[in-house]
């Protein structure tokens, strides 16, 4: 007799952590209580001291598993660790601290049913933000997140148009966020990636994200816009922020684009925020594979520009080192441009006036529709896991009042004792 044929499942989950446990195990607690069961979990653990196989096996559920590398990689080499094994016909990928909303799998299922089988879709998100993680907001917050202005327009799920999707590509390379690159947002058809394999791996640069969003963005047929949120992007104190702690690219890996365009190797040189640098090798590898797309090449005038507005305001908001050295060694132009962005910021500081906001306006032009937050009535909260109770009940006001009174013992308890929730083996 002949073994049955195992289904393939309709999603494959990808979770890439690195010492993250405490955090993975909110993850598996929300994939479970999807009541879709056409999934698997695949934790690409990155040579962790934790025990992840451990706890793996105390949840015995034949859709999680978990990979391990023979050596530490990476971020995008264990990103495309993970999609190696990925069997599903959808691919999520989602990092420690992020977990799954509450039915977010059947919602992104309505819609690949509604749409034919899109090659990708852009939805909206949830953010959740751990009391403490960030400095200038110690209570945390929970946020819905619309990436694009087509999203916020949108009163349901809808085909992105290519060219608006060809703006928002175009936008990033010039180092403009029309959109959100984090992966969060985007659920990729496999076959589609398995399309871009002439490319190279399809997770690439210290900035994955970017890679990976630009290229979905300009080179995917069919593009579904979601509003609906169907994740939730954890900041922990161990993210410390969306883009955690950056980690530089490569010198092997850099080396591999600096003949991208003329003019790169001098724009690699400049010091500024690590992120920004980051960003740049993003879009250098997307143009070095996909020039044809991008006739308007990467605004290398741009990416200098924007480090000269991170410069003048690490110095005014008194944040980071005198730049003064550095700003002796630019060209006389790109002297007078920290010149006249140093006085805008040293002016907004005499005047009382908010400097983050200030370089928010200088860096993006509000018409280009970038992300927008808007910020819930959460109340006490201890971790995500408070989110997603909240989420589950939030239309429904009684229970969501009998909801608040554990959630606000559970803190109390918390700032007695200190530390993170403690999950109790199931």
């Amino acid at each position: 007799m002949s073994e049955p044929t195992l289904q393939r499942p309709l999603f494959s989950i990808l979770l890439p952590s690195r010492n993250g446990l405490a955090y993975v195990k909110f993850a598996v607690e929300s994939v479970l209580a999807q009541s879709i069961t056409s999934w698997e979990l695949i934790i690409s653990d990155n040579c962790s001291e934790e025990d992840y196989r451990g706890y793996l096996a105390l949840i015995g559920h034949s859709g999680n598993r978990v990979i391990r590398p023979a050596a530490p990689l990476v971020t995008a080499d264990n990103w495309n660790h993970a999609l190696g094994q990925a069997a599903g016909e959808y691919v999520i990928v989602i990092e420690d601290g992020d977990v799954l909303a509450p039915e977010g799998l059947t919602t992104l299922k309505a819609v690949i049913e509604a749409h034919d089988r899109p090659d990708a879709i852009f939805s909206a998100a949830y953010q959740y933000v751990y009391p403490g993680a960030l400095p200038r907001l110690p209570r945390g917050y929970l946020a819905t997140v619309t990436p694009s202005a087509a999203l916020r327009k949108a009163q349901g799920a809808s085909e992105l148009l290519a060219e608006t999707r060809r703006f928002y590509a175009e936008q990033g390379m010039r180092f403009r966020r029309a959109f959100g690159f984090n992966s969060q947002y985007l659920t990729w058809k496999k076959s589609f990636i398995d399309s871009l394999a002439h490319l190279g791996p399809f997770f690439q640069s210290p900035c994955p994200h970017y890679y990976a969003s630009l290229v979905t963005m300009r080179t995917a047929p069919r593009v579904i816009a979601n509003p609906k949120p169907c994740i939730i992007i954890g900041t922990s104190p161990k993210s410390c922020g969306p883009l955690g702690n950056p980690e530089p690219a490569r010198p092997a890996y850099v080396d591999t684009i600096r003949t991208a365009l003329p003019q790169a190797e001098q724009a690699l040189q400049l010091p500024g925020d690590s992120r920004y640098r980051n960003w740049l090798v993003a879009n250098l590898a997307v143009y070095q594979k996909l020039p044809e797309l991008f006739p308007k090449r990467v605004s290398l005038w741009r990416y200098r520009a924007v480090q000269i507005l991170w410069m003048a305001h690490r110095f005014y908001a008194a944040a980071g080192p005198d730049h003064k050295a550095t700003v002796g060694t630019l060209p006389k132009p790109e002297q007078r441009l920290f010149n006249r962005l140093a006085i805008r910021f040293q002016l907004g500081k005499r005047a009382g006036r908010s400097l983050k906001r200030l370089y928010a306006t200088l860096f993006d032009h509000p018409a280009l529709g970038l992300v927008r937050a808007r910020v819930h009535r959460f109340g006490t909260h201890t971790d995500v896991l408070d989110a997603l109770a909240w989420l589950s009940v939030r239309h429904d006001i009684p229970l969501r009042l009998l909801q608040a009174i554990p959630r606000r013992v559970l803190a109390l308890r918390r700032r007695l004792r200190g530390g993170p929730r403690q999950l109790s083996a199931p």
